[in-house]
């Protein structure tokens, strides 16, 4: 794992646990142009974007949501 994923690695494992029962979750599809790139489909979510991810975790943030 590199030191940035250590540092933050509780904070990103966090944010899913607040966001878990508000949004989808959506398939990352892999490509041809490279065996390691994938895609995140977010056009999978209720909105049709990646949007709601980060406003439920903003909130749950502020609010000292823990899930």
């Amino acid at each position: 794992m590199s030191r940035f994923l250590d540092q933050h690695a509780a904070e990103v494992r966090a944010a899913a646990e607040r966001i878990r029962p508000h949004v989808r979750r959506t398939p990352a599809l892999r490509t041809d142009l490279t065996s390691d790139l994938r895609l995140k489909a977010e056009c999978f979510q209720v909105t049709g974007s990646f949007k709601p991810r980060g406003a439920f975790n903003a909130l749950g943030r502020s609010l000292g949501m823990s899930q």
